[in-house]
Order: C-alpha cells, then structure tokens, then sequence
C-alpha cells in the first residue's frame, strides 16, 4: 500500500463517523473544539504519520483549516500507547503497519479523539500529561489551566 492509498483509507474511515475532508485533512467540529487529522509524508525525513490538531474555539474565533495552526497539535500517538506504538511502525511506511494502523482506527483513534471533543476533556487531557510530546500554545496551556473553562461556561448558562 501506497501512502496516499494509506491516506485515502484513514480519511474514508474518518468520514465514516462524521469527519470532513478538506484540503488534505479531515476536520470535524463539536461547539467546543475543531479536531483535524492530517496523515501524510514529512518532507525531512520522508516517514509517514498521521498528526492532530485541536483547536479552542472559546479563544478565538478565526477557525483553521490546517492541523498545526491549532492551539494544540501533534502526533495521534500521544494520545494512546497503543497509537504511539503503531505510529512508530507506520513512519517506516511499510505495507503491514499501514493496515495495522488502519485497523486501529475504530478501536483506539477514534475513542482516544471522542473524548477530545468538550474542552473540559482537553484540559484533564492536559492535565494528565496526554500532550507533554506536543506543541501547546501558551494561549491554550493558560486558558485551559487557569480557570477560563468554568468562568465560561457559568457566562453561557
């Protein structure tokens, strides 16, 4: 399997429950945050990976349609141990870790990216050390650790 192949197939099972493809991603939205997942080769290194972005709705209001223009981003193996273990095995393309990986996707992307649609969620995920291998906007590390959730969500109700 190609990388565009393994691409089209992630994308298709994204589609699947409710994501879109746009521009070479996939994104969906809930009223908190907009996910994206991006799954391509990097230009460096030539590996193939699948990386994340989530973006906070709450600070501000132009909504990106790229995965590292996010407030936080990163690999999808930062968010399972089971996903870092098969992202490693992807990178070096080869035709078993891509359908593996594929495989994976309703099992262990998919809940593992479920729960990062409440903001509330993000910040437990946070706080858990979930991202501590992803680039987090100091926007986002002090909205969501300092309170601002709550504040705004009493402002809401």
């Amino acid at each position: 399997m190609r990388p565009s192949e393994f691409r089209k197939q992630l994308y298709s099972r994204l589609s699947d429950v409710g994501f879109q493809t746009h521009g070479g991603q996939t994104i969906k939205d809930s009223s908190d945050v907009r996910v994206i997942v991006r799954a391509g080769t990097d230009p460096p290194s030539h590996g193939l990976g699948v990386s994340f972005g989530l973006f906070l709705k709450s600070i501000a209001a132009m909504l990106p349609e790229v995965y590292n223009h996010c407030h936080i981003y990163g690999g999808v193996g930062n968010l399972a141990p089971r996903l870092h273990a098969l992202d490693l095995e992807l990178y070096r393309k080869s035709a078993d870790a891509m359908t593996a990986y594929l495989d994976a996707v309703p099992v262990e992307l998919m809940p593992a990216l479920d729960d990062l649609f409440d903001v509330r969620e993000v910040a437990d995920a946070l706080e858990r050390g979930t991202f501590s291998r992803c680039l987090i906007r100091r926007e986002a590390r002090a909205w969501l650790t300092d309170g601002s959730i709550e504040r705004s969500r009493i402002s809401e109700g």
